[in-house]
């Protein structure tokens, strides 16, 4: 579930503790950041050209690597964040604001190397179904970074201190609440029959658990026939099945799915989800400690690109072996 969001939370975590660290007092290449989104949007078009048909899956997936390296290096060798910030010195925006606005930039130069142009003229459709795929990541944090830029103007001075947990409860709210909501709308989820429906909510009562709906996944979203749940509130809850599953499943077979789905759900495996990435979390943050902790000791200080490193490497391998 995590896979398709990947590429957007090792964008945004690399460019903070990577990029930022490591930015340059004087551009290494002088662009202004219109040229640079020119040059990074007509050179990831150009790069979607390379793929191949092999099946390795490092050969596939070459040139949205390069798109990623290219990003990271021009933000770099532009100062394009520091250009970013001095361009709109108005809006005095902070380094999340500009964080974000990047991982746009992104965004859209990945979906377009995603996919060569072909004969079939479907170059630009698969770019909007790339875009959709990873739109729901970019919702979230839109919502979240504009509700805590609002709740920062609008907190008075003496409740600082309670700052840290009123926007811990809402990242909590939105995750809990919004986000399987922005899923279905971004990737266009359509209900399934009303036949289907009604043979997979008896099986649900009789488990004693229900969601909001019951969604087929898009075709451009997984071809393998399978099911899952998103949500973990009742009221933001969904079950979606492939329309191969249902193409291979008797009525028997489907509700024995459901079962399964729904056992799930009694037993809060989405929270245990949840619990693990707090873990993992955590788990960074000793990491750090005892990076702190050797300096302290030895006298070594690591620099901060290094930790950068270990911090996206580690997330990399957790969400990709731990969650999935």
């Amino acid at each position: 579930m995590f896979l398709p969001f990947l590429p957007l939370i090792l964008a945004s975590l690399g460019l903070s503790l990577l990029v930022l660290p490591m930015l340059p007092d004087e551009a290494v290449i002088p662009l202004e950041p219109i040229e640079t989104l020119i040059l990074l949007l007509i050179s990831s078009l150009l790069l979607g050209q390379w793929h191949s048909q092999s099946k390795r899956i490092w050969i596939q997936a070459f040139p949205r690597c390069a798109v990623a390296v290219l990003w990271a290096v021009l933000s770099w060798a532009t100062r394009l964040p520091i250009e970013l910030a001095t361009h709109w010195e108005s809006m005095r925006m902070d380094q999340a604001t500009v964080v974000f606005l990047l991982v746009l930039v992104y965004w859209i130069a990945d979906s377009f190397a995603a996919h060569p142009w072909r004969t079939d003229g479907q170059k630009w459709l698969q770019t909007i179904q790339t875009l959709r795929l990873q739109l729901p990541l970019i919702l979230i944090t839109g919502l979240h970074l504009g509700l805590t830029l609002l709740l920062d103007k609008n907190i008075p001075d003496e409740a600082v201190s309670n700052q840290v947990l009123v926007e811990f409860g809402l990242s909590v709210l939105i995750l809990l609440g919004a986000a399987p909501w922005l899923v279905v709308l971004s990737w266009g989820m359509q209900p399934v029959s009303s036949e289907v429906r009604d043979e997979i909510a008896t099986e649900l009562k009789a488990n004693r658990t229900s969601v909001q709906g019951v969604f087929c996944w898009p075709g451009h979203i997984t071809q393998t026939a399978t099911a899952g749940v998103i949500g973990i509130l009742p009221w933001a809850r969904f079950l979606l099945v492939s329309p191969q599953l249902l193409a291979h499943l008797n009525s028997k077979e489907l509700r024995a799915v459901v079962a399964h789905e729904a056992g799930h759900l009694r037993r809060w495996h989405l929270l245990f989800y949840a619990l693990a990435f707090l873990g993992f979390v955590e788990l960074l943050f000793l990491i750090l400690v005892g990076v702190e902790l050797t300096q302290w000791t030895t006298g070594f200080t690591a620099p901060d690109w290094l930790q950068g490193f270990l911090l996206v490497g580690l997330l990399a391998l957790f969400l990709r072996g731990g969650i999935g």
